[in-house]
């Protein structure tokens, strides 16, 4: 009884301090992230954003606002904290368009490639289709590799779908993440799906 009293407690205080907040990318301008007055962009939607907060995204292809996060140099096309729930109306009819680079034809990891998402520790995304990704970190060929064009991060994607991601010879659609109900299609011949820790579930 004391046990489920303690997990009420603390589902109730979750549900207090934790906020929720909207993107829309058909919107003209940024807005303030209300139902009324949705975000325009996924890197705009998580800025400032804290562990319980949920984000929904309404249909429609999120392809602007690149964030940094990540090692190196790696450019990511939303970077999802710790904690933090973004959410799409489903993966037919909400995507994460990554970068393929103009600068290397072949690979895609010129200097300009976008990773679709890095989502940290216990941070999840539910819901897109993350597609085109791609990366290039400074330095390493192995780095570019091996570093997950769709997903990286840690943290987990849900009822996703994974499309045309990958870099390099090895082209990872997810690195050091997890995905559960996810799909894998069309990413780079003779890629590994998941790498380093990353698992399918």
């Amino acid at each position: 009884m004391k046990k489920l009293l303690m997990v009420v407690a603390v589902s109730v205080a979750f549900g207090v301090f934790a906020d929720t907040y909207y993107v829309d990318s058909n919107q003209e301008t940024e807005g303030d992230g209300s139902k009324l007055n949705p975000f325009k962009t996924l890197a705009k939607a998580m800025e400032g954003r804290v562990s319980g907060d949920i984000v929904y995204a309404a249909a429609g292809t999120y392809a602007e606002g690149a964030a940094l996060g990540g090692s190196n140099t790696t450019s990511n096309r939303v970077v999802v904290p710790t904690g933090v729930a973004l959410i799409g109306e489903g993966a037919d009819v909400t995507f994460i368009e990554g970068h393929l680079s103009d600068q290397d034809t072949t690979t895609g990891c010129g200097t300009d490639a976008i990773r679709c998402a890095y989502v940290s520790g216990t941070g999840y995304i539910k819901g897109f289709t993350l597609r085109n990704g791609r990366t290039q970190k400074a330095g390493t060929t192995y780095a570019s590799q091996y570093c997950g064009g769709g997903l990286a991060g840690g943290g987990l994607a849900v009822e996703c779908v994974f499309s045309g991601n990958g870099c390099g010879a090895r082209g990872i659609a997810i690195y050091d993440s997890k995905a559960i109900r996810c799909r894998f299609e069309a990413n780079t011949v003779g890629s590994y799906l998941a790498y380093a820790g990353g698992r399918l579930v």
